[in-house]
Order: C-alpha cells, then sequence, then structure tokens
C-alpha cells in the first residue's frame, strides 16, 4: 500500500519542482505555465493553489491517522486536479492513489481499489509500465486485492512487480524481498503452499543477508515462513520462527506494542493448532488486552483478538464465553466495517457454524 512517505518519495521522482515535504501535492503549476480549459493562467494557479492548501491539511491529519478527516481535503484537492489538469494528468494519478490510500485504512477497500485501478491505468499511459510510480501503485493495487479476497486477480500484478524489482534492483535487494514476499503471501492465500514456501524462504535469505537477524524486517520473512509452516500442518516446524518473531518484537518495540500484540496472537495461534490450548489463552488474552489500550475496542485487530480467544475456547468446550466473545467481534464488525468487509462475513459465518445464530 502507498503510504504518506512513499507517496512522498514517488512524488518527488513524477513532478518537476516538487519541493516540501511537509506537503502532498507539489504545485506543477510552477513547472507548467498553460492555464486549464475555460479558464485563465492566473485562475488556474489560483485552484491549484487551493489543491495545494487541502493537501498540506490532508497531510497533517494523515500523519495523525485522522483519516475520515483528511478525505475531504484530499477528495477536494482530486476535484480541483481533475478538473484543471484533467483525468489522465499524472497529478490525478497521484492523488488518486493518495486518496486510495486513506480509503483503505478506513477499511474501504472497493472504493480504495476503484482509485488504484484508475490511478494505475493514467500512470501506465502517461509514465510507463516501468516508472517507479505506476511499479508502486501496481503493488498497492495487488494488496488491495488480496485485502478483498481476490487472490488470483492480484497475482499476475505481484508477478509483475517482483520481475521488474528483480530486473532494476537485482535479485539480492531488499526491494525484490519484498516482492518474493508478497507474492509467497498471495500463493498461501490460494492454497499452493509449497509455490509459497519458496518465495518465502529466497526473501528470508536476501532479508538476513542485507539486515541480520534481529531485524524487524528478517522477522516478516520468519513470520511468513512460520505462517506457511502452520498453513501446511508443519505446527511444530512453524513454533520456533514464530517465538524468533516475538523475540525480536520484545527487543524492538516492547511489550506493549500492537506489534509484539500480532506476535503474541501468532505463537498462540500456533499452540491452539498443537492442542495446548491453555499456553495458547494466556497469549491471545496478552495480544487482545494490548490492542484494546492501543487500538480500541472495534479496530479491526481488536475484533481478529475477539474471535481467535472464542476459537480457543471452543477448543475447550467453553460454548458461553465463546459465544460472547464471537458474538461482539460479529456485531462491531457490522458496525464499524460494514457488512461487505472480509472480517464481517467471517465472523458472521463462523458464528453461524459454532452457535447456529445471527
Amino acid at each position: 500500500m502507498i503510504t504518506l512517505r512513499k507517496a512522498l518519495c514517488v512524488m518527488a521522482l513524477v513532478i518537476p519542482g516538487f519541493v516540501g515535504s511537509d506537503a502532498l501535492l507539489p504545485l506543477s503549476a510552477q513547472a507548467e505555465s498553460s492555464s486549464a480549459p475555460g479558464l485563465s493562467q492566473a485562475q488556474t494557479q489560483q485552484q491549484l493553489a487551493k489543491a495545494h492548501i487541502n493537501m498540506r491539511m490532508a497531510s497533517g491529519l494523515f500523519r495523525a491517522g485522522k483519516f475520515e478527516q483528511a478525505q475531504n481535503y484530499i477528495s477536494s484537492a482530486l476535484d480541483i486536479v481533475r478538473r484543471v489538469r484533467g483525468k489522465n494528468h499524472r497529478d490525478t494519478a497521484v492523488i488518486s492513489t493518495i486518496l486510495a490510500s486513506n480509503m483503505q485504512n478506513q477499511g474501504m477497500l472497493e472504493e480504495a481499489g476503484a482509485l488504484y485501478r484508475s490511478g494505475l491505468e493514467i500512470a501506465e499511459k502517461v509514465m510507463g509500465v516501468e516508472h517507479p510510480f505506476t511499479v508502486s501503485t501496481r503493488d498497492s493495487y495487488a494488496l488491495n486485492l488480496d485485502a478483498r479476497d481476490m487472490h488470483e486477480a492480484a497475482e499476475p500484478l505481484h508477478r509483475h512487480v517482483l520481475k521488474t524489482r528483480e530486473r532494476v534492483f537485482g535479485t539480492g535487494h531488499p526491494e525484490t524481498a519484498t516482492g518474493y514476499a508478497r507474492l509467497g503471501s498471495n500463493l498461501d492465500h490460494q492454497g499452493r503452499y509449497l509455490e509459497a514456501e519458496a518465495y518465502h524462504r529466497t526473501a528470508l535469505i536476501v532479508r538476513e543477508r542485507a539486515f541480520g537477524l534481529n531485524n524487524t524486517n528478517t522477522a516478516r520473512s520468519y513470520n511468513n515462513l512460520a505462517a506457511n509452516f502452520d498453513k501446511q500442518g508443519r505446527t511444530k516446524d512453524a513454533e520456533p520462527l514464530h517465538r524468533k518473531v516475538l523475540k525480536i518484537h520484545l527487543d524492538i518495540y516492547g511489550p506493549e506494542s500492537r506489534y509484539t500484540a500480532q506476535s503474541y496472537n501468532n505463537v498462540a495461534f500456533n499452540l491452539s493448532a498443537q492442542q495446548r490450548y491453555a499456553e495458547a489463552e494466556v497469549l491471545y488474552e496478552k495480544a487482545l488486552d494490548i490492542w484494546v489500550k492501543k487500538l480500541g475496542e472495534n479496530h479491526p485487530s481488536t475484533l481478529k483478538g475477539y474471535s481467535n480467544l472464542a476459537m480457543n475456547l471452543v477448543k475447550q468446550d467453553r460454548q458461553d464465553e465463546a459465544r460472547a466473545l464471537m458474538k461482539k467481534a460479529m456485531s462491531r464488525a457490522r458496525k464499524y466495517l460494514g457488512d461487505t468487509h472480509p472480517q464481517t462475513k467471517f465472523y458472521t459465518k463462523t458464528y453461524q457454524t459454532y452457535f447456529g445464530e445471527t
């Protein structure tokens, strides 16, 4: 997904005259003096200045995680740029992807996907298929499709990104390792675990060489390979990898970080799969406690924590406790994520399967 930092970096490559790192939208009018259809040059400059101000406002809100408030400013800037520069201008592509990222952060996956696709189509026409911004947008669109469980549609995009990175950076570069990892995760979701394992192992080798063993980038590959082993039923092989990730996150982030919470959750999931339910319960509760404190009771990670703890309780025949937690996950997902969100669908189906009601 295109983050704010990545957006700023690619925009420096895309648009002449881009300067201040505190603004999302450079005034490309500074480098392009032509006026928009129906507007004088002064009116064009005035409109683009307004878009620039909107994106500066959005920048601060984006950094603060206030995505809903940022959306209004980004949408307004996009409307201006489409009107002034045209639907197929590079600025339109850039702001479309930033708005997509902002929407994705709010769980608006379908809306974000439409904007990523539009931004990608423009970028391919205007900048070329291998321009850094185009590759980054293609990567973001692939991740969006994965988030919507459209893994077969995402696969060719992941392969395109990986092929480009191998050619541009070489097979031993960290950027290429990200390509291996994301394609591996995509194949995992399609149930093609042996193919996925090979990509995860390649990514791990590259990251160990590039970053060392006690690094968060390397931890991602340990985690990906561990998850792959879990899906193959190789839970005992996976456990030491999950514990490596937990140790790295404890060392780097501390015991109360949301990243550490995810690691507790992953170890717990592995232990539960080994029928070590009491050990798993302790770690599930640790993860959930951190998520509630750090992210709030309605965050997608917190809802996942309720669901995971509920399923661990089901396996211990503690149905009443499990029902209450799964119902909480389902009802809050419906309210805050919407009925069409993949998490909502999963919790609803799980609740119906185990408790026979909605």
